[in-house]
């Protein structure tokens, strides 16, 4: 991976993907339940689909490495 990214000069963030999908992007609790595809807060009602949860927390992560 390390030779990659300077080869192809695009910035390269390694992210820890745990607990994405589980952990709540709008208010950062871990209290959650996920059923099937659907992901629900339950501190602050926050109701959205599983993957666009993780994919936003891994990329609020991402972007507080730079």
């Amino acid at each position: 991976m390390e030779k990659s990214k300077y080869r192809s000069r695009i910035p390269l963030a390694i992210v820890n993907e745990v607990l994405a999908s589980k952990q709540c992007w709008g208010c950062n609790s871990t209290k959650t339940a996920v059923r099937k595809s659907i992901f629900k807060c339950r501190d602050c009602a926050l109701e959205y689909n599983r993957d666009l949860t993780g994919s936003v927390n891994i990329g609020s992560r991402s972007s507080a490495i730079r």
